[in-house]
């Protein structure tokens, strides 16, 4: 598009709220000086990021336990270790020729 013109395709919806809903977005709208269309955009893409981060969570949760996890009679400290010995390990696999 020339000069950077967005062209958007817009539809119409017609959707029934609750009127305790319908008077929570109403007052939202005004209280944040926003169009409640504008609201709802925004409250679907928050949506689709935190489905994002609840997978991402998912897949981290399931390569812990691929790899073996940590056992359930581990203390606190002998994981904070175990982070730390891997934290290092991968210190200096990484980054350590770049301090020297």
């Amino acid at each position: 598009m020339p000069n950077g013109v967005v062209v958007m395709t817009v539809h119409t919806m017609t959707i029934k709220l609750p009127e305790q809903v319908y008077q929570e977005l109403v007052a939202l709208s005004q209280e944040t000086n926003t169009n409640p269309t504008t609201l709802i955009t925004q409250w679907v893409e928050e949506s689709k990021q935190q489905r994002r981060w609840r997978q991402a969570w998912r897949e981290l949760r399931e390569r812990v336990q691929s790899d073996g996890g940590y056992p359930q009679d581990e203390t606190i400290d002998s994981i904070v270790d175990q982070m730390r010995k891997t934290r290092a390990e991968v210190f200096e696999a990484e980054y350590a020729h770049l301090y020297r």
